[in-house]
């Protein structure tokens, strides 16, 4: 079983549909994007990719549809017979389309165009479901959880969809989620009350107190764990204003890694784990995908003030506080998030007006003060493994990237180079 609909109402719910227990798994949505991803080179967790590339490719030419639906029951049936990559080789040649050369280079066309095929045949089958739910249900609020519900570019086209009124693609809608919904359905199970959740900035990390703070910029044994590193050290004060002396470095052109408060539950960076570069150069685009080791075609999100966000996006409608959504930015929005909007027009905006994150808020006020847009490019504190945790692991990622500063909470922290 990969999808399924369920109907809330207060707090009692029914399943709507689900695909039959019977139907191979390589007939589902999420395992059909994962192969054409498998296909591409990328790996099982790397649809995001897929999805990048797909923004440059034409697929004018592929119109054999990839999926069925069932009008009358809901059910999906995709038209691969096996999955991963050996799937989409034996559906290609079945429908007569050629099979390219050179699948491991971005830059090769038809890798571009079987990208944008199945980023087009997902986006109209994932409609396909939600137009069936709201005839099923007559409900107009919709929800989206999944793996397939990371796909940002998909979901803004589903919340421009009629008759839906809103839409909620949960944050962290992927495998990450099942631990909180477990939990909500445990809770559930005991009391038949489902819990409404007051805090929703995803910021759902512990809190570091100055004794780990110290320890870890001091590389006592355990604070640090051990990976490759450029030689060096680190050199660190606590500063006097923090927000405004990132400001000032980020102004200045500087990569600065934000190790803030409480960390993100979910994929994306949402001002807890983050580093940061101003939004207006497309040129950080390429800095900070060499700083990550990625892909040149892949873009990034900017964090926007809620109070700029309708001046650099086309529709701020919903809550896009996650930077799950890709709406299209505007004249003046291509010129201010050049670094941070995609090829295709689209950018996976956060908006931030929260006071669940406010020093995050802050620093967007102070940019705003000095450039007079109150945005910054805003990716993950990572490199190729999970985002940041506990101060130690930011300290080893800082020494192991060639970022300009950390702000470790108060502290100001640069790199001695041996």
């Amino acid at each position: 079983m990969t999808e399924s609909i369920h109907a809330f109402s207060g707090n009692s719910f029914e399943t709507v549909q689900r695909s039959s227990a019977a139907r191979p798994r390589c007939k589902g949505i999420g395992p059909t994007y994962e192969a054409f991803t498998n296909f591409l080179g990328f790996a099982d967790q790397e649809s995001g990719k897929t999805m990048a590339l797909a923004a440059y490719g034409d697929s004018g030419d592929m119109t054999e549809p990839l999926f069925d639906f069932d009008d009358n029951r809901g059910e999906v049936t995709g038209r691969l017979n096996r999955t991963h990559q050996v799937g989409v080789w034996d559906f290609l040649r079945e429908t007569g389309n050629a099979i390219p050369e050179s699948l491991g280079d971005p830059h090769n066309a038809h890798a571009q165009a079987i990208a944008h095929y199945i980023q087009r045949e997902f986006e109209a089958i994932m409609c396909s479901v939600a137009d069936y739910a709201t005839r099923k249900t007559g409900l107009r609020d919709m929800c989206f959880s999944g793996g397939v519900a990371l796909n940002a570019v998909a979901n803004a086209r589903l919340r421009r969809l009629r008759p839906l009124e809103s839409t909620f693609f949960f944050p962290a809608c992927s495998d990450t989620g099942l631990p909180l919904g477990n939990a909500l359905y445990g809770q559930w199970l005991l009391g038949r009350e489902i819990p409404k959740q007051t805090d929703r900035s995803m910021l759902l990390g512990r809190r570091y107190s100055e004794v780990e703070l110290i320890a870890a910029l001091r590389r006592e044994p355990m604070t640090t764990p051990p990976a490759r590193i450029r030689s060096g050290d680190i050199s660190f004060s606590r500063s006097g204003n923090i927000v405004e002396e990132v400001a000032q470095r980020l102004v200045e052109g500087q990569t600065v890694a934000w190790f803030q408060g409480r960390s993100e539950s979910g994929p994306r960076a949402l001002g807890g784990r983050s580093i940061l570069k101003l939004a207006s150069d497309e040129r950080y685009r390429d800095e900070l995908n060499a700083v990550k080791g990625r892909e040149w075609f892949r873009p990034f999100g900017p964090a926007v003030l809620r109070r700029d966000a309708e001046l650099l996006l086309e529709s701020c409608s919903g809550d896009l506080r996650y930077m799950i959504e890709a709406p299209r930015v505007s004249e003046l929005g291509a010129r201010t998030l050049a670094a941070c909007t995609h090829v295709d027009g689209t950018s996976r905006a956060q908006i931030v007006d929260s006071v669940a994150n406010q020093r995050f808020r802050d620093l967007l006020v102070r940019i705003k003060q000095s450039v007079g847009i109150g945005a910054v490019t805003n990716t993950s504190f990572n490199f190729q493994e999970p985002v940041v945790e506990t101060p130690g692991d930011a300290i080893r990622t800082f020494l192991s990237l060639g970022i300009d500063f950390l702000a470790l909470e108060d502290y100001g922290c640069t790199i001695d180079r041996w």
